[in-house]
C-alpha cells in the first residue's frame, strides 16, 4: 500500500501480512526522501516489524550511496488492522500507526 506527497511520489509504503486468520500486522515500511522537487530517491528507510516488537532499520542514502542498519524493539499495538470486508479500508489506509510512527520517519529527516 503506497502513500502519495504533496508532488504525487510514493514515499510511504506499507506492506501487511495475514499473521493470523482474519488479522493483518504491518511487517514493514518503507520512507523515501527525494532530491528537491524532483522524482529521484535521495534516501530511503525501511523498518522490518516482528509481532514480538522487534524492529530492523535499514536506511539507505544515494549520493554518496551509504547504507546504514539498526535494531531496535518498539511497541507494535498499532500495527494491528482486521482483514477489511468490501469497501471498508478506512483502517488499512491510514497513515498514523499507534505510536506516531511516521512521525518517526520524518524526525530521521
Amino acid at each position: 500500500m503506497g502513500f502519495l506527497d504533496a508532488l504525487l511520489r510514493e514515499s510511504l509504503t506499507y506492506a501487511f501480512q495475514e499473521i493470523t486468520p482474519g488479522k493483518l500486522f504491518l511487517t514493514m515500511a518503507t520512507y523515501r526522501e527525494f532530491k528537491d522537487d524532483t522524482d529521484e530517491v535521495a534516501a530511503a528507510s525501511m523498518y522490518i516489524f516482528k509481532p514480538d516488537g522487534t524492529l530492523q532499520i535499514t536506511r539507505e542514502s544515494f549520493s554518496p550511496h551509504r547504507i546504514e542498519t539498526a535494531k531496535s524493539t518498539c511497541d507494535v499495538s498499532g500495527n494491528y488492522s482486521d482483514v477489511p470486508g468490501f469497501g471498508e479500508f478506512d483502517d488499512l489506509i491510514r497513515v498514523e500507526r499507534g505510536q506516531g510512527i511516521v512521525d518517526y520517519f520524518t524526525r530521521q529527516r
